[in-house]
């Protein structure tokens, strides 16, 4: 499997050599796991989909734990329950042996499946996208239990929404018209949801549109 990962995936995702370590001692602590196909899942069944992000060479300093699956799935307040199954983000290097680790220590089975079939640069890279299928929030911890939630801008071509977010806390929503020229429907909707909280409690601004790719697309 990790050999496989490293060839397969085309390199990405890190060399799986210490995810495999990892893998190996946490089959002989948990024992072995459940690894089933897409139909095997109620269609309602809440699938959570895993990657590690970052830098591999960081690994070479820190190694690779588990201590983030319980701060996840147990402390985070939009993953309060262990989800019905784990999955591959990506197949490739660690972010293919990872999951299998999940699945082990939160005792539920492993989809043998995945968005890509190799490593792909960026998370929104995958076969989702072909589908318009992109996850409207992405969730992030770290071993010392500080979370965020990625929540885009969503611009319909209709509505423009925008929130403001500390950790998993919604501070300030809105929702603003789309323009014409989509930058000013988006800035709208900030300068409303900016009322709200002050410019140096800002810590990032994250953006996702399909207006202009639809637009591109249908030529409208």
């Amino acid at each position: 499997m990790a050999r496989g990962a490293a060839v397969l995936g085309g390199g990405g995702a890190g060399d799986p050599f210490i995810a495999e370590v990892m893998l190996g001692e946490v089959l002989r602590d948990k024992g072995p796991i459940d690894v089933i196909g897409p139909d095997e899942l109620d269609d309602d069944a809440d699938v959570a989909p895993l990657a590690l992000m970052g830098s591999p060479h960081a690994l070479s300093e820190k190694l690779l734990g588990t201590a983030e699956l319980p701060i996840l799935f147990s402390g985070n307040a939009l993953r309060s329950r262990p989800p019905a199954a784990v999955m591959p983000y990506e197949m490739a290097g660690m972010n293919a042996l990872y999951p299998l680790a999940a699945a082990a220590l939160l005792e539920v089975p492993c989809v043998d499946g995945d968005f890509a079939g190799r490593g792909v640069p960026s998370l929104d890279l995958v076969t989702l996208e072909l589908d318009d299928g992109q996850p409207d929030a992405y969730i992030l911890c770290d071993p010392n239990r500080r979370t965020v939630t990625i929540q885009k801008i969503d611009v319909g071509g209709t509505n423009t929404d925008a929130v403001v977010l500390d950790g998993s806390r919604v501070v300030a929503a809105t929702k603003a018209p789309t323009s014409e020229d989509v930058t000013s429907g988006i800035l709208t909707a900030l300068g409303e949801v900016r009322k709200a909280v002050a410019v140096d409690d800002i810590a990032s601004v994250f953006i996702g549109t399909t207006a202009l790719h639809q637009r591109d697309r249908t030529g409208s």
